[in-house]
């Protein structure tokens, strides 16, 4: 298990649950979410941004650092990944996942 890599996933009616990340669109509202959770406030800017141009299952979530990002699975449609890249964020990044289960009705799997 990767201390950096939390797996959630959404809670959702069975059946639509292939319809819950389906679509960029979706995708990027999701990630929208837990961006505004991370920065507690929207400045009007275009957080979250994906950094990939042409890959919109990857989001950087944060304003500032670059250093906590959104990974929607391509295998499960349910499914995403949080995660940072120093070490040193990991319990910040724990707590994140587990605001986000609270708020955004997920449960972490791995």
């Amino acid at each position: 298990m990767n201390p950096k890599r939390i797996t959630l996933e959404a809670f959702v009616n069975p059946k639509f649950a292939h319809e819950v990340f389906a679509t960029a669109e979706k995708r990027k509202a999701w990630a929208k979410k837990i961006a505004l959770i991370v920065s507690m406030e929207d400045n009007g800017d275009d957080m979250p941004y994906n950094h990939q141009p042409g890959d919109d299952y990857r989001w950087a979530i944060d304003r500032y650092g670059n250093d906590y990002w959104l990974t929607f699975s391509r295998e499960n449609n349910l499914r995403f990944d949080l995660s940072c890249r120093y070490e040193s964020e990991v319990d910040i990044l724990q707590a994140l996942a587990n605001y986000v289960c609270a708020r955004l009705v997920c449960k972490i799997v791995e």
